[in-house]
């Protein structure tokens, strides 16, 4: 069974008991979520894995400070690492297991359920805040190629979309015409003259020739 096989049977589960699922989900500085789930302002981070290994569960154990529920996801036939000591670990912290059927993919069983976290409100909610609709297609979880939708990523999207619509403008008319990723109105102007410059910005370029410089196509 590959992960991103397994992953897909856990998100069409989740979405039939009413989750909204986001997948390849940055938390930040602690890397990349497989599956993240929302209910009603719940965050569920559920990850997956084709073993159950102390490498998995202390990724999920990192998971418990952002998310008010974390699980593991493994094929239901696997057995952890050095006998019952994983599972005795995850009862210990809270973390749920979800076991999908090696045969029958449709049949999954919760055999742990996971205990309501109290994770750090401000990464939570600052996390649910980034969540967008391109995290739901653009990487399926457990791929192994690395995609992830980031909001560097929007903001070039909407960048692009800005030049398209509007024609060439100035870096400063492009930042006051989109809603960017960074903190600040300077900071967004710096970096992304700096990235334009350095052909970072899919789709666009700063043409020098003109004064002011002005944000183009490429042709």
């Amino acid at each position: 069974m590959k992960e991103v096989d397994l992953a897909e049977r856990v998100i069409r589960w989740l979405e039939g008991r009413g989750w909204d699922v986001y997948q390849e989900v940055t938390t930040g500085w602690q890397g990349v979520a497989d599956i993240a789930a929302v209910k009603d302002g719940v965050l569920w981070v559920v990850e997956t894995k084709t073993s159950l290994s102390f490498a998995l569960i202390d990724q999920a154990r990192e998971r418990l400070r952002i998310a008010d529920y974390v699980s593991v996801a493994v094929p239901d036939s696997v057995k952890g690492s050095r006998g019952d000591t994983a599972y005795w670990v995850l009862r210990h912290f809270g973390i749920g297991l979800v076991q999908v059927d090696r045969y029958y993919m449709e049949s999954i069983r919760e055999t742990y359920k996971p205990k309501r976290q109290t994770p750090d409100r401000r990464r939570t909610d600052k996390l649910l805040g980034n969540l967008c609709p391109e995290h739901k297609t653009y990487a399926k979880a457990g791929s192994p190629h690395g995609r992830v939708w980031t909001p560097f990523k929007r903001t070039c999207r909407d960048a692009l979309g800005y030049v398209e619509v509007n024609g060439p403008c100035t870096v400063r008319e492009l930042v006051e015409g989109i809603e960017h990723h960074y903190d600040t109105t300077k900071s967004a102007k710096v970096n992304l003259t700096r990235l334009i410059d350095l052909d970072q910005v899919p789709g666009l370029k700063l043409d020098r020739r003109r004064r002011p410089a002005k944000v183009v196509r490429t042709s």
